[in-house]
């Protein structure tokens, strides 16, 4: 502090001259007492930044910022992750998930004893065709075929069974006590379902150049010499019909795959981490339950049969009731699980 030795004023270590007589100030180690009643007390007591109160809202008591104002906004409510994965786990060892797991080797089930009890069903479309193509040099073809395909029937059963393994150990993993989950389950799971599409696509392009050989070459002389001569046209008709159906339903193959193994990339990421992902997940469940709802149209189909041949229409009928229940519990499982990733419900 410094005091002003004419009038005896007080002021500040910044004051250089009294502003009474204009006398010099010196320096002073005692404050003098004052007659205005401010005692250092009071001066203690006094808020530093009170002054500035109506130039600076911010230390105005009450004071509440705004987003516009400080540039960031309230987060809104988030659910932990530890909630999140707990009802993920509830989800995964739930009774839908177990009726699931059954129905789905219920279906494997049902696809072999179809397969043994009826082996020509799944070829009586390329029959009619053949009928009304009159194309008799390639029924020895599709009997061959035939042959084939009840051998294969089994080793094409395996990535199904493997895949109903997988959901198994999804099942047990989420039931049980361990802290965390184990992904063995969805990694079978993934890894099938990567190799399917590997061979999908061979397939797809395969029957690519075979529909586009067919168009070009119909009257070559391979084709006459397996065939006969003259059927060139009716080979032409077929590679048309063979190019569309590869190209909108190889594109469609294609994309529901990708769709597939997306979602169970972040749901294997999910159990690893322990952070939630969802990806593809509103967008498969959507076409789980369309696939399902076409599905349904084969059961009318296999009622219509019932008076002609009853016991192959009444398998067929449930078969196509199980891959129906499959696809639409797909979509609720799907579905439920986004809706706990994204909202924790």
């Amino acid at each position: 502090m410094k005091k002003c030795e004419n009038c005896g004023m007080v002021y500040s270590d910044y004051s250089n001259f009294c502003t009474q007589c204009g006398q010099k100030l010196g320096q002073t180690g005692t404050i003098p007492q004052n007659t205005s009643g401010f005692t250092p007390e009071t001066e203690a007591q006094t808020t530093p930044c009170q002054g500035y109160q109506g130039f600076n809202p911010v230390y105005s008591p009450g004071y509440q910022p705004s987003a516009h104002a400080t540039g960031f906004s309230a987060p809104g409510k988030a659910v932990p992750n530890g909630e999140v994965m707990r009802k993920v786990r509830e989800l995964g060892s739930s009774q839908l998930m177990l009726i699931f797991t059954i129905i789905w080797f219920a279906k494997v089930g049902l696809f072999v004893f179809a397969r043994l009890f009826n082996p020509l069903s799944s070829s009586s479309s390329v029959f009619n065709l053949l009928n009304f193509l009159d194309i008799d040099g390639l029924n020895a073809v599709v009997f061959t075929y035939n042959e084939i395909s009840s051998i294969s029937t089994l080793i094409n059963l395996i990535p199904t069974v493997l895949v109903g393994v997988g959901l198994v150990m999804t099942y047990l993993s989420a039931g049980d006590k361990t802290p965390s989950m184990s992904p063995s389950g969805l990694t079978i799971i993934k890894v099938i379902y990567i190799i399917e599409f590997i061979f999908k696509c061979i397939a797809i392009a395969f029957l690519l150049i075979l529909s586009v050989a067919a168009i070009v070459g119909g009257d070559s002389e391979f084709i006459e010499d397996l065939i006969g001569y003259g059927y060139g046209d009716e080979i032409r008709i077929i590679g048309i019909f063979l190019l569309v159906a590869v190209l909108i339903g190889g594109t469609c193959i294609v994309l529901f795959n990708v769709f597939v193994l997306g979602f169970l990339g972040s749901l294997t990421a999910t159990i690893r981490s322990n952070v939630p992902q969802e990806k593809f997940a509103s967008i498969l469940s959507v076409l789980m339950f369309i696939l399902g709802a076409f599905s349904a149209l084969n059961l009318f189909g296999a009622l219509q049969r019932l008076t002609f041949s009853p016991g192959s229409a009444f398998l067929s009928f449930v078969i196509s009731a199980s891959n129906v229940a499959v696809l639409i519990l797909q979509g609720v499982l799907i579905n439920k699980y986004k809706n706990i990733v994204r909202y924790g419900q």
